[in-house]
């Protein structure tokens, strides 16, 4: 059975470990008494890996999913990120700090990237309101050859597309970054802090 290692990078408390345990598990639990209550589960203080069989195109492949947590002076086990198929860089949608934390740490965490990885520009949280425009999460991706997407825990389909184009992606050791996933919105405005 082959192997895909997919790599989450951000800041702490921007959602790496809900786009983990939605994918692995199929579902966030919801919160026994109100069932109107956001996601509840155990976020990650230190790195985690997660595993997942998926059947892509008739294989079944194995997803290794580390959940980095990217610290405030650029620390974390950086053989991990070399050794990586598939790269997520990922900040919160509706928090400014962690896309501008991202967006100046890309071109570093690129660098540490063996050639041919796949990368994703994820935005997570596009259920809350938002306060970075997809137009500036697109800009940044294009710039490292990225695709961006954006993920919703109310889209759960959208976190599995997610995951599996990704890993098709790097199976396929190509990336048409053009093609898009068809899960974008545009917006004209960029404002850059």
């Amino acid at each position: 059975m082959r192997t895909v290692k997919i790599v989450l990078v951000g800041s702490k408390d921007i959602g790496k470990t809900a786009l983990c345990v939605a994918f692995v598990c199929g579902t966030l639990r919801k919160n026994d008494t109100d069932r109107t209550a956001p996601p509840t589960f155990n976020p990650s203080v230190e790195d985690a890996v997660y595993q997942k069989v998926a059947n892509i195109d008739g294989e079944l492949v194995l997803l290794r999913i580390f959940d980095l947590q990217l610290k405030e002076n650029g620390a974390f086990d950086w053989e991990i990120v070399r050794q990586a198929d598939v790269v997520f860089l990922t900040y919160a949608s509706n928090s400014i700090s962690t896309y501008v934390y991202m967006r100046n740490q890309r071109n570093v965490i690129v660098s540490h990237c063996r050639p041919g990885a796949v990368f994703r520009l994820v935005a997570t949280r596009q259920d809350e309101p938002s306060q970075v425009p997809h137009a500036c999460g697109e800009r940044v991706a294009r710039a490292i050859g990225a695709r961006f997407v954006a993920t919703s825990y109310e889209s759960p389909s959208t976190i599995t597309d997610l995951f599996i184009q990704s890993a098709r992606a790097a199976l396929q050791g190509e990336d048409d970054v053009e093609e898009g996933f068809g899960m974008l919105s545009v917006c004209n405005v960029c404002i850059i802090m």
